[in-house]
């Protein structure tokens, strides 16, 4: 019979583990899954919480293109839970409104936190699959949802444009009119 090994960290079974030294003296070692090596290793986005650490702004135009007007998008004062049924539901609503967007539905896991992630797969015109554009990461537990930092530093217009139309379609959020 084989022993089935668990990780440290999270507990989990699931496969590959990886092996770490715990401490030298006396050497110590312990068992992590895939996804907790790369949270030891630092290979896990830098998460922001949107509303908490960021602030989502839209710049546009009014009247016909003469005037700049800034929106602060804000959360509703009493926004609905979010269940992981309604994140699927909007999922596939999403996929049947826009079938060649390639809407998906993502569970990651960083340590003990389970993540449930809206993302659009994008392939290049190869047919190879690239890296996510503009994910939303929605934790459930703590009912919270949240950005990667590296993707406002590339594309913030844009993603605060995903963050407006993402929240604002799940009842979260609502955008208020902050001048010019």
């Amino acid at each position: 019979m084989v022993k089935q090994m668990h990780c440290y960290i999270c507990g989990s079974t699931t496969k590959p583990v990886q092996t770490h030294i715990l401490s030298y003296a006396p050497l110590q070692y312990i068992t992590v899954c895939h996804s907790c090596h790369k949270y030891l290793h630092g290979k896990q986005p830098k998460l922001l919480r949107i509303f908490q650490d960021h602030q989502p702004i839209i710049m546009g135009k009014g009247q016909f293109g003469r005037y700049n007007q800034k929106f602060v998008i804000l959360p509703k004062k009493n926004p609905p839970d979010i269940t992981l049924e309604k994140l699927q539901k909007h999922v596939e609503n999403l996929q049947k409104r826009f079938p060649d967007k390639n809407f998906v539905l993502k569970k990651k896991k960083i340590g003990a936190q389970t993540y449930y992630v809206l993302t659009k797969k994008r392939y290049d015109k190869h047919g190879n699959l690239q890296k996510d554009t503009i994910p939303i990461w929605f934790d459930l537990e703590h009912g919270e949802y949240l950005i990667e930092e590296k993707t406002l530093q590339k594309q913030p217009k844009l993603a605060n444009y995903v963050i407006m139309v993402t929240l604002g379609s799940l009842g979260i959020s609502q955008s208020q009119y902050a001048g010019e």
